[in-house]
């Protein structure tokens, strides 16, 4: 496993994605990790000879089958009848069957990063006037959004509009997942974060050299603050907000949505704005959050079948 992790790690041609996480793992676990990624391997690359779009129809149909195995769609049918109660059995398993042949689609479109970032072709972009004012105004941001489609492919098109950004994410438990995934996720121009206390202080570091970053705001935080997500309180990571208001940076939505088979419409919205009148910077914070989840809310119940419905975004719910 160590010959394995090594070669990785100089597949890896920067210093961008290097990890500030330290996996302390017994040898069962190890054992377990590297079986679980070859297996992984075994699967995902020989398939690649077939081409992208082909690998999307072969994944899709993979996860769709499983989808249709309750065990599977037990988590994402559960979140779907807590947010969309009156909605009938067959629509909510169509969506959680859908949800999962995105995951799928996710996998393969994840593997294909780093050819996609030398394309401009797959992508159109709503909002590139916003891009263009931060440009001109040399105004760095944080840009938010979801596990919704494949929401890599923003960074891709920012950089080729002329907008580098970086990224920060929760890293794998399997550390060879991880790396593969950095690897995935290099492409040269912007670095990309481990949450835990060194990566955010390497993103902050980032930040305040005129830096962008994007920030996935859709997952669980034991830590944050309860914020209504679809009529019930999710526990909500503040740090966008909070760093936004620190700095005074433009906190801005974007979302990524497929339009076809490897096709994506990425849509960029103005900067989040909240009257800060008569209000302390705690309340600034709850407001701020509220408006980033309804901003969620609303992409993802245009689109609920490219949202993550898997996440455990109410843990303790059921």
């Amino acid at each position: 496993m160590r010959s394995l992790h090594n070669f990785l790690e100089k597949k890896l041609n920067s210093d961008l994605v290097s990890p500030t996480i330290n996996y302390d793992l017994s040898l069962l676990k190890k054992i377990q990790h590297f079986t679980e990624f070859i297996f992984v391997l075994l699967i995902l690359y020989p398939l690649k000879i077939f081409g992208y779009k082909n690998n999307i129809r072969i994944y899709r149909a993979i996860f769709g089958f499983l989808a249709r195995l309750d065990p599977f769609r037990k988590r994402a049918t559960a979140n779907l009848k807590m947010v969309y109660p009156t909605l009938n059995a067959d629509k909510l398993n169509k969506i959680a069957i859908e949800c999962w042949q995105n995951l799928g689609n996710v996998a393969v479109d994840f593997s294909y990063c780093r050819a996609l970032y030398h394309r401009t072709d797959f992508y159109k972009i709503e909002g590139q006037d916003i891009l263009k004012r931060l440009q001109e105004q040399n105004q760095n941001a944080i840009f938010f959004s979801g596990h919704i489609a494949t929401w890599e492919i923003f960074r891709i098109a920012a950089h080729h509009s002329g907008t580098d950004c970086a990224m920060i994410y929760r890293a794998f438990n399997n550390p060879l997942f991880d790396m593969l995934a950095r690897y995935n996720m290099d492409y040269g121009f912007a670095p990309v974060f481990q949450k835990g206390s060194k990566g955010v202080k390497n993103m902050m570091r980032y930040l305040k050299n005129n830096g962008n970053i994007l920030i996935l705001t859709d997952q669980y935080f034991s830590k944050g603050l309860d914020i209504p997500f679809f009529g019930r309180n999710a526990k909500t990571a503040p740090s966008a907000a909070e760093i936004s208001l620190k700095y005074n940076l433009p906190l801005v939505p974007v979302f990524v949505r497929r339009d076809g088979l490897g096709k994506f419409i990425i849509s960029i919205h103005n900067p989040l704005e909240i009257n800060k009148a008569n209000t302390t910077k705690d309340q600034q914070v709850t407001l701020l959050l509220e408006k980033m989840n309804k901003t969620l809310e609303k992409h993802i119940q245009s689109y609920p079948e490219q949202w993550f419905w898997l996440h455990r975004r109410w843990k303790g719910a059921f």
